[in-house]
């Protein structure tokens, strides 16, 4: 950013160089600094239900979906590769549980852990913005498309730490699935500056359409039949 105020000064300084009358370098400073002090006021027209202001939840749940998925993925995919150690996995085979109840077991243990990090989240999100969504009446929508994607991270963090053998393994794992999915389904980039071919690929990950029904969300003016229509087939397409 520094190097850009420093080439618009020079630039600034050769255009009066090369076409102004200014003869001598006290002349030309001045000339430049009368330039870069205009100021242009500028309209941003915007067609949106929220006249183009964002609130701060909206940002904060749209990540959401990076937070959420790498602490599942650590927490789950973790305790997966634990239970998948030869040593342990023969021992549990011995034991006088049927492997269906212990698969089970592991599974509701997996589920209130992801159900525990859906609660610490929103519970920060209340701290950080509770007035301004009580206010919006949107808290129960955004609850509601997080839990879903928390399903979907459970049971993708489910497949990766299956899959791992070591640490080194699922933190690789992590990075591509996680960081792949959240810069091409509108995470970090927002989906109306992304391309077309990358957001119909994007379709298939259920992150763009975990983001695309929190913009939806954020842009509501009303709660109608039609818009909530749209976000809860957005929702379901998640799960």
């Amino acid at each position: 950013y520094m190097d850009m105020r420093v080439d618009k000064y020079l630039n600034a300084a050769r255009l009066h160089r090369d076409y102004g009358k200014e003869r001598s370098q006290e002349q030309l400073v001045a000339g430049v600094r009368s330039d870069l002090a205009l100021e242009v006021p500028v309209t941003v027209e915007s067609y949106s239900h929220t006249n183009g202001y964002i609130q701060g939840f909206v940002y904060y749940y749209r990540y959401y979906a990076y937070v959420a998925l790498v602490m599942i993925i650590i927490g789950v995919g973790s305790i997966m590769m634990a239970f998948n150690q030869p040593d342990l996995r023969l021992r549990n085979r011995c034991a006088p549980i049927p492997l269906r109840s212990m698969k089970l077991q592991l599974a509701a243990g997996h589920t209130v852990f992801a159900l525990s990090c859906w609660v610490l989240l929103v519970l920060l999100s209340l701290v950080l913005y509770g007035r301004n969504l009580f206010s919006s009446g949107l808290i129960w929508l955004y609850s509601l498309n997080t839990l879903a994607f928390t399903v979907v991270s459970a049971s993708i963090a489910f497949l990766v730490g299956g899959s791992a053998k070591s640490h080194s393994g699922l933190s690789g794992a992590m990075n591509v699935v996680v960081l792949g999915m959240s810069f091409i389904s509108g995470v970090f980039v927002p989906q109306e500056i992304l391309s077309k071919p990358v957001l119909a690929f994007a379709r298939f990950l259920p992150a763009y359409w975990y983001v695309k029904a929190n913009d939806a969300i954020g842009a509501l003016s009303q709660l109608t039949g039609k818009a909530l229509r749209s976000i809860y087939s957005d929702i379901l397409i998640q799960v």
